[in-house]
């Protein structure tokens, strides 16, 4: 769109107003046909930008008083420069185990095939054919801590000043399914089951040699 300059629309308003004020006023001529010129001509839109620009400076600045008021500098154009993004996570973190809950919240118990205090015979693992007797049950995980099997060492600094670093040995459990229950009368491991004895109560006892355990 074509603009006149400002002082000619200035002029021209001017003229209009007071046309309208009293009708009898007419409007120059060489108003009207330079201002129509001035329509006719094409401006470039860098030319239209800046005499924008320079009329919003002037509508703007001025004084007040003995304040003088100054239009605002225009912010430069932001640079459109490539910025590159790394997401990552901070520190080692930790994979949380996720255990099955039932309905009510609480872990769901593995069912296992040996108790506390059953003698048993290791089936596997680097104490493969070791007898012994279980300690501890885990039924969240479904290990086992046998005595004196699966030995791990754990080295302890020393936490005040005089002590010294110990060497510490305990036993670290192993899967339920490394063990088998053992008879010691006759040397043998065996699977187990449960029945029901005279008294009625359910009772297990050695598949193949048919020795009660509880």
């Amino acid at each position: 769109r074509a603009e006149a300059p400002t002082s000619q629309l200035l002029f021209l308003a001017a003229c209009l107003a007071a046309h309208l004020h009293s009708p009898e006023t007419p409007v120059p001529e060489f108003i009207i046909s330079s201002t129509m010129a001035s329509l006719a001509r094409p401006v470039a839109p860098m030319q239209r930008a800046a005499s924008l620009s320079s009329r919003n400076s002037a509508s703007l600045s001025g004084t007040f008083g003995r304040l003088s008021l100054a239009a605002p500098r225009s912010a430069p154009a932001a640079s459109r420069s490539s910025v590159s993004v790394m997401a990552g996570r901070i520190g080692p973190g930790k994979d949380w185990e996720k255990v099955p809950l039932t309905k009510n919240g609480k872990p769901v118990k593995v069912k296992m095939h040996v108790k506390t205090g059953d003698t048993v015979v290791v089936v596997a693992g680097k104490d493969k054919g070791k007898v012994s007797e279980v300690v501890k049950v885990f039924t969240k995980t479904g290990a086992v801590v046998v005595k004196d099997v699966n030995i791990k060492t754990k080295h302890m600094k020393p936490q005040m000043q005089g002590e010294t670093g110990q060497i510490v040995k305990s036993e670290a459990p192993l899967h339920h399914s490394n063990v088998m229950h053992y008879s010691k009368t006759q040397s043998v491991r065996s699977r187990v089951s449960r029945k029901v004895n005279e008294a009625g109560k359910k009772v297990r006892y050695l598949v193949k040699t048919g020795e009660l355990i509880d």
